[in-house]
């Protein structure tokens, strides 16, 4: 070691050791660097999603998982987890069933990595996002992590309402289509009159992971020029443990979607994407799949909601889907009775709570027939109470 360099180290060293001495003068700090005392952003608790990691799945009985049942990964054949082609022949396979531009397409973590891309790329700390009520809790958590004043407008079917509601200021309007949790279906006609409605310079972003069952090989992206689209293989095909998802997106926004990606996971694996394409490329047989596991369930819960209408108020739903929504005829928050069965007969339901809407619940029907006669039985035996 040179003397320069010798005389470098120690003063480093003295610096240090400086830092721990009683009445040693610190540093001042930079001013590029803010405040001595940083605090760290705390990000808001997704309650859903930890209600749904503590619960979903660990009772006798699920009526709060609302993705198609998975499929072992032995089903859809042999796909190498290093495959280096596996990104782009997702896209292929996306691009082809769907029939949108390559150039629109942007892999993500599923979708929920993709929403996150979205909101990291358009929303800015102070900047407002209007979001669908009720809605899937991440949909407004990740915009508010992020800085943004979420405001919240009712989803219904007048598209007018939803403008006046939504006003001038959100630069970004998020919506799921299908509806989750209702399960209601806005029309493509309807979601580009909303688009239009904004105008030039503000985005709508629609999360289509449950439309491949209510209109299979379709998305709405490309019929108004400032829609956004995410989706995944998740919901619909039942692939969950792929994790793969995408953004479909205008090209002015797309360098900057999949620059989210090394700011946040870097490369996500290749194996994500192999079997996201193995799904996609199956797509018709595995929505077949889910048609024949379903089949007689949604008759089943619509007849014991008109059973019990003195309680419960069902709302509509598109025919394939894998839930419903009801409400509490009296209005009342649902969470106590919903936490007592799932405590008590062995019941676990989604509450609206979770999505704005305290005096719902959306109750899923993928578990197998037998076992979901024997909950709507047991449920039953409860209904009184409310």
């Amino acid at each position: 070691m040179t003397h320069r360099a010798q005389s470098s180290a120690c003063l480093l060293c003295q610096s240090v050791q400086g830092l721990g001495q009683v009445g040693s003068r610190a540093p001042k700090p930079s001013r590029i660097h803010g405040p001595t005392r940083y605090a760290p952003p705390v990000l808001p608790t997704i309650d859903y999603l930890e209600y749904a990691i503590r619960h979903f799945g660990k009772t006798a009985f699920d009526l709060a998982s609302s993705g198609a049942p998975p499929v072992q990964a032995t089903e859809l054949g042999y796909e190498a987890p290093d495959d280096p082609e596996a990104r782009q022949r997702f896209l292929w396979a996306i691009a082809g069933r769907f029939q949108v531009p390559m150039e629109a397409l942007v892999p993500a973590l599923g979708a929920s990595g993709a929403l996150y891309a979205v909101c990291q790329n358009l929303v800015t700390p102070g900047a407002c996002v209007a979001v669908e009520e009720p809605g899937y809790e991440p949909l407004w958590r990740i915009p508010e992590a992020l800085g943004a004043r979420v405001v919240r407008f009712p989803r219904g079917d007048d598209v007018g309402a939803m403008l006046e509601h939504i006003g001038a200021q959100p630069r970004l309007v998020i919506v799921s289509n299908p509806h989750n949790p209702t399960a209601r279906v806005l029309s493509d006609d309807q979601l580009v009159e909303l688009a239009n409605g904004l105008g030039d310079g503000r985005w709508l972003l629609v999360d289509e992971v449950y439309r491949e069952l209510a209109a299979p090989l379709s998305s709405v992206f490309g019929k108004a020029p400032n829609v956004i689209t995410i989706n995944s293989t998740t919901k619909c095909l039942g692939v969950p443990w792929a994790r793969a998802g995408w953004i479909t997106a205008p090209a002015e926004l797309v360098a900057g979607l999949r620059r989210s990606e090394l700011y946040s996971v870097g490369n996500a694996p290749p194996g994500c994407f192999a079997w996201g394409a193995a799904a996609v490329e199956q797509a018709t047989w595995l929505l077949e799949r889910v048609t024949k596991l379903q089949r007689g369930k949604r008759e089943r819960v619509d007849a014991w909601v008109a059973a019990h209408t003195e309680q419960l108020i069902g709302g509509p739903a598109f025919e394939e889907s894998l839930f419903v929504w009801i409400e509490r005829r009296d209005g009342a928050s649902l969470l106590p009775w919903l936490e007592a069965v799932r405590e008590e007969l062995g019941i676990t339901i989604s509450p609206g709570q979770f999505f704005g809407a305290p005096q719902g619940m959306r109750l899923s029907f993928t578990l197998g027939e037998e076992q979901l006669g024997q909950a709507l039985e047991r449920l039953e035996s409860r209904l009184g109470e409310l």
